[in-house]
């Protein structure tokens, strides 16, 4: 009878040369990165196309309460950003001064849409918050109407509107 020993450095890719063990990893990284990017990618990371009409936060923070006064807008639990709350009688919103927490954004100018800043290989990393997007969190939370939106801040008009109205389609009336 005779023991094989195996060589575990002659076992599954170790016996490939450098380079190509380089290529498949590459071609791996490639399979991985495209398999974590959103369909509508190329839009969300294009920023140009998300700045539409830009809005300082204070002016956002005023029409919001304008066309919403019972909102609570207050200094985030992250630095430099704001909460938007709203009235809740649910007691696990007691400590939280009977407020729950609906969307937030950070102190800066905000660009009409929201884009995602992405990594070397193409995969989303930040969210920018566009004031849009607030916007759509208080429609979806059905806090506000579509109607109530476009009343205070107008149609959306310029190249991303046609994926907000999409977003927003069964909450138009």
């Amino acid at each position: 009878m005779t023991l094989i020993i195996t060589d575990s450095a002659e076992l599954g890719d170790g016996r490939l040369d450098p380079k190509e063990s380089l290529a498949k990893l590459k071609e791996e990284n490639k399979k991985l990165a495209a398999s974590t990017r959103k369909p509508d990618q190329v839009i969300l990371g294009n920023k140009g196309m998300a700045q539409g009409q830009p809005m300082e936060w204070t002016h956002l923070s005023y029409l919001l309460q304008k066309m919403c006064p019972s909102l609570v807008i207050r200094d985030g639990g992250v630095k430099g950003a704001v909460q938007i709350r709203y009235p809740d009688p649910d007691e696990m919103y007691r400590e939280d001064g009977g407020t729950r927490y609906v969307t937030g954004f950070y102190k800066d100018v905000l660009p009409e849409f929201s884009w995602e800043t992405e990594d070397d290989r193409g995969r989303p990393t930040r969210e920018i918050r566009g004031w849009r997007t607030v916007i759509l969190a208080l429609i979806k939370q059905h806090i506000i109407t579509y109607a109530d939106a476009v009343d205070v801040f107008g149609e959306p008009n310029g190249q991303r509107n046609c994926r907000w109205m999409e977003l927003l389609r069964e909450y138009r009336a």
